[in-house]
């Protein structure tokens, strides 16, 4: 009796012509790196910077495009020696993000500080450190539909103004 569950598997595979991995449907067309970098500037009247930049991208009817990972990097650009990012304790992190279609695919918390943890003293909310800069990347591994797709950088901070750089990988297939 347990056999006959096996019976239409079976024959599925002897009347079809073909039989295929999904996989061997999606041929490589290219892999797209998009870059920006944001400008920061100051609101008005207050010590609160903030960036942001827009991209769109489409994937064609006959393309599935994967999201494989974003980064974003923050770069001291300050010309006095020994000056750090976050290095008094007014200079804050607010906020940093990357939306794609309204999704958030990257936040605050994957800002890493390039030296060791042990230089890490405060919170996201309140950073004191002597660090030239924070980067941080999010391995989404996103598939997206045919459409045209929006992708959005912002940062906010308090009393600082750092290099601020976002980057998007896209890898493109063809529906064979």
């Amino acid at each position: 009796m347990n056999n006959l569950k096996y019976i239409p598997v079976l024959l599925i595979v002897l009347f079809s012509k073909s039989l295929s991995a999904q996989e061997s449907f999606l041929r490589l067309d290219s892999i797209v790196i998009k870059e920006t970098t944001l400008t920061p500037s100051y609101l008005y009247q207050s010590t609160v910077i903030e960036a942001y930049d827009t991209m769109s991208f489409t994937v064609n009817a006959s393309q599935v495009v994967n999201l494989r990972n974003c980064a974003m990097s923050l770069t001291n650009i300050s010309s006095y020696p020994d000056t750090y990012i976050l290095d008094n304790s007014s200079e804050r992190i607010l906020d940093s993000r990357i939306e794609i279609n309204e999704f958030n695919i990257f936040s605050t918390h994957n800002l890493l500080p390039p030296s060791s943890a042990a230089d890490y003293r405060g919170s996201y909310s309140s950073y004191q450190l002597r660090t030239e800069g924070f980067a941080g990347v999010s391995n989404v591994d996103l598939f997206l539909n045919p459409g045209t797709h929006e992708v959005v950088f912002h940062f906010k901070g308090v009393s600082l103004a750092p290099e601020i750089r976002g980057r998007i990988e896209l890898i493109y297939y063809s529906i064979e």
